[in-house]
């Protein structure tokens, strides 16, 4: 976290608290996979599997992700990749996701 914190926090296109927030939310995604809270590895697997290698992409699955943590009622036309997610409640995926340009 301290080397990706260090790489984003110069760019001058990501406000601090949107770096924040990217951060908490990152932090909370991987606590949830190692406590039990989401699948084991899930977030993780997900994010290696459901992006271009190059990460050229990684900001719209983020978002997606992120707005469907938030998202109590899931629609039916969900994609499959992000079923396994459960709703998150306590408003800290509600803001919305600004892109960390890697």
């Amino acid at each position: 976290m301290t080397r990706l914190l260090d790489f984003l926090k110069d760019n001058e296109r990501i406000s601090r608290h949107g770096l924040n927030l990217f951060l908490i939310r990152l932090l909370f995604c991987l606590f949830a996979e190692d406590t039990g809270v989401f699948e084991k590895d899930i977030f993780t697997n997900t994010i290696k599997g459901m992006t271009k290698e190059d990460g050229s992409d990684l900001n719209c699955r983020i978002q997606e992700l992120f707005e469907f943590l938030d998202t109590k009622i899931r629609p039916k036309d969900t994609p499959a990749w992000l079923r396994k997610f459960p709703y998150v409640n306590g408003q800290l995926f509600t803001e919305q996701h600004t892109n960390v340009v890697f």
